[in-house]
């Protein structure tokens, strides 16, 4: 190597850094958001999926959600007796492709607010194990805690609310932090 290209990877590494606003895409939340418990805060700080077990109480949080200005799409797992069913319904709903879930990551998550998937009657789900052991709709939550941490690390917000009368209902394999039925919004 010669002087000149030493001095060229000299400035390479000393090269200043250029350092963005920590508000321009972060998903931020003010202390005050925190001290407020607000609802999206309160959900993010523990995984990305929230637990309900009362109907009302998902639908007095998706009411806030809409005002805060996430898109939400609400599914009724009720609706669902098959898997051939359920994935109709995330491509009518989502207007996706065949290949949605596997490609959820590329849902256009807005930079104000972020999107909501709400599921309702989340127990009455048909859900047969897959080849792996598991019900497809345990699969399903565990591909929106992936997309959810995806998406805050890009600086967007995505969230996951289960409804379900089911108090007992625990899926312990997911890609998120697991939340006991404890809540008061769960247990109500």
């Amino acid at each position: 190597m010669n002087n000149r290209q030493d001095a060229c990877n000299l400035e390479r590494q000393f090269a200043p850094i250029t350092i963005r606003s920590a508000f321009e895409h972060m998903a931020a939340f003010t202390q005050q958001d925190a001290y407020d418990a607000q609802i999206d805060w309160w959900i993010l700080r523990d995984g990305s999926i929230a637990p309900y077990g009362r109907r009302e109480y998902l639908d007095e949080d998706v009411h806030w959600l809409r005002r805060q200005n996430y898109q939400v799409f609400a599914f009724d797992c009720g609706q669902w007796s098959s898997g051939e069913k359920m994935h109709a319904d995330f491509k009518q709903t989502l207007a996706s492709p065949e290949y949605y879930l596997d490609r959820l990551d590329d849902v256009a998550v807005p930079e104000v607010g972020g999107i909501v998937v709400a599921f309702r009657h989340f127990d009455k789900a048909a859900a047969p194990p897959t080849a792996s052991g598991r019900p497809e709709v345990e699969i399903v939550l565990d591909i929106m805690a992936r997309a959810s941490r995806h998406f805050l690390l890009t600086g967007r917000r995505f969230l996951t609310l289960v409804q379900t009368e089911d108090a007992q209902l625990r899926f312990d394999h997911l890609g998120l932090c697991i939340r006991l039925l404890e809540s008061a919004r769960v247990a109500g």
